[in-house]
């Protein structure tokens, strides 16, 4: 299945996303990785780098940019967990993805049953005060 991806810096063996933010501090923007799935997204790059060259990125790292004064900027490479979990969830969609668009019968409609976009249960007990459903 074809994919793409553009990456907002990259390097040989390194790349990173540019991400704008209310709050860059590290319990605002671990929130932000949790509520938009940053972790998936990680794991998505990985895979684009890994079928165009044949190797994995050495480095990932999210650049929050804070979008209201005094305008912090934070560099935050992801835990070894939430690489796990991101890396289980993204192999997850992506069969989700290939078996839908392989059958007709699911062809622009869900999946009955599909649980694709479940979060994992770690991440709503370790952060629920933070994450509102």
């Amino acid at each position: 299945m074809p994919v793409r991806a553009r990456f907002d810096i990259y390097g040989n063996t390194a790349g990173a996303d540019l991400k704008t933010t209310a709050d860059a501090s590290p319990r605002g923007f671990n929130h932000h990785v949790v509520e938009f799935g940053y972790f998936v997204q990680h794991a998505w790059y990985d895979d684009v780098h890994f079928f165009e060259t044949g190797e994995r990125l050495d480095s990932f790292s999210f650049i929050a940019v804070q979008t209201t004064g005094p305008y912090h900027v934070a560099v935050y490479p992801l835990d070894v967990m939430y690489l796990e979990i991101g890396r289980k969830l993204h192999e997850k969609h992506a069969t989700c993805i290939s078996d839908a668009s392989l059958s007709r019968e699911t062809r622009g409609r869900g999946i009955e049953g599909d649980t694709c976009s479940h979060r994992p249960n770690w991440l709503v007990y370790e952060h629920e005060e933070q994450v509102t459903f």
